[in-house]
């Protein structure tokens, strides 16, 4: 972990993939840890936003429960602008546009994405998943047929923030995450070709929250934005 901005009222974090955004019943080291154990204080800091523990990335992490509730407030409204960069098996088409939703969030189990809400289902149940992205670049990398022998190396920008909402929407476009057997809805064949050809650590998938942009909102407005490469060992392919 690393810090990659700080003022007197929030830090920008780098958690890297394996690593917890929040402690949990694990006692793992978690980025609220690393936040408290850096900032040398055992007062409360507070996590604006979370990403999945097999996802690295950038996260804020305010000092004062004051600053807390505006950056939260910000979050709401759809003010920090987060994006990602992903890894993908396959080639999205078209190269760029936007992918729209509805996901019925389940305790315990993965998210569903459907194209509308099914028929008899309480739509209560359901929320509006919004993303955008382009394709950067695609390469033939494997041997997976069913997706075309490639990967796709492609920037996301969330509109909507919801749970698991970038895996399991590329995955419902047979477009799945490289590493992500969670969302790995194929064949148990194709399944152990995509785990035999994933150039990834155990338990990590190829996703990364590589920006946060923000307008400040206890320094009059002022733009902030952090932006980090992907990790090292992403780089025979995304290099």
């Amino acid at each position: 972990m690393r810090i990659e901005y700080e003022d007197e009222h929030v830090l920008v974090v780098y958690k890297p993939a394996g690593v917890l955004s929040q402690g949990d019943s694990t006692g793992d080291l978690s980025v609220v840890d690393f936040a408290q154990k850096y900032l040398n204080t055992k007062d409360p800091v507070f996590l604006i936003h979370r990403i999945d523990r097999p996802v690295s990335g950038l996260l804020t992490i305010a000092k004062s429960k004051r600053a807390a509730e505006l950056f939260s407030r910000l979050l709401k409204k759809g003010k920090i602008r987060k994006k990602y960069t992903t890894i993908v098996f396959g080639i999205p088409q078209p190269l760029n546009g936007e992918l729209k939703h509805v996901l019925l969030e389940r305790e315990g189990e993965p998210t569903l994405a459907y194209d509308k809400i099914p028929i008899n289902e309480n739509p209560k149940n359901f929320k509006d998943a919004v993303l955008k992205y382009e394709v950067i670049k695609s390469a033939k990398f494997h041997n997976i047929k069913e997706f075309e022998n490639s990967f796709s190396l492609i920037s996301v920008e969330l509109i909507t923030g919801r749970k698991h909402q970038i895996r399991t929407q590329f995955a419902s476009i047979g477009c799945p995450v490289v590493g992500d057997s969670k969302y790995f809805n194929q064949a148990e064949q194709v399944r152990k070709k995509m785990l035999e050809v994933s150039f990834l650590p155990r338990g990590e998938i190829a996703l990364s929250a590589t920006y946060l942009g923000f307008s400040h909102p206890l320094k009059n407005g002022n733009i902030v934005e952090v932006k980090i490469p992907v990790p090292e060992y992403w780089v025979k392919f995304a290099g």
